[in-house]
């Protein structure tokens, strides 16, 4: 558990991440007089708000288990990566329907 808690660590992180640049570049335009993308700025708000949660889901469940493992660790980034190719944010990855990995998502269902 504490490999696929550690992927889902590093995969709401970096939702978050991209959330925040989001959002920062959306209110970036508006300072420059131009109108923000309101539709964009209120997914970014709302997907910084649900990976926020899940990160912290994530880890006070991993505590059982010790420190999260490090997202540049190869297998934990694989994971996360098959986790955005699951929830809609990269595209499809064949390698991400391999036996091991499905293991590890299965895990969290």
């Amino acid at each position: 558990m504490r490999e696929v808690l550690s992927a889902v660590i590093c995969y709401q992180r970096q939702k978050k991440e991209r959330a925040e640049n989001g959002i920062d570049e959306e209110n970036r335009f508006a300072r420059l007089g131009r109108e923000p993308d309101k539709l964009a700025l209120y997914r970014y708000q709302s997907d910084l708000s649900r990976a926020s949660r899940s990160h912290g889901i994530a880890r006070k469940e991993i505590a059982e288990y010790g420190q999260p493992l490090s997202c540049g660790d190869e297998k934990i980034a694989v994971v996360a990566h098959c986790l955005a190719v699951q929830d809609g944010d990269t595209q499809r990855d064949e390698g991400c329907f391999a036996e091991e990995i499905q293991q590890y998502l299965r895990l969290l269902k």
